[in-house]
């Protein structure tokens, strides 16, 4: 990984960022496809997300805990790839 590419994602308040290794945040661009997500059955997306290596399944306590504490939270994670 070059240090141009050294940079890890950030949620804040439902917007992602690009935060660099030298601390700045740049807005992330948003290149999800709705359209194409809306047309997924419910058991696809229980497919893929069973194929996710990187998603553990959350049982519905966590997930109520979480959306009840999602204000308080910042999120932070390392996509494999860069976004763009």
């Amino acid at each position: 990984m070059t240090q141009a590419d050294d940079w890890k994602a950030i949620l804040i308040d439902g917007v992602v960022y690009e935060k660099h290794a030298d601390g700045t945040l740049v807005p992330a661009p948003n290149r999800m496809n709705f359209d194409k997500i809306d047309l997924l059955t419910d058991q696809e997306i229980d497919r893929l997300a069973a194929e996710d290596e990187d998603g553990l399944p959350a049982p519905d306590e966590d997930w109520a805990e979480a959306l009840k504490n999602r204000e308080k939270r910042v999120q932070t994670f390392a996509p494999k790839t860069r976004l763009g």
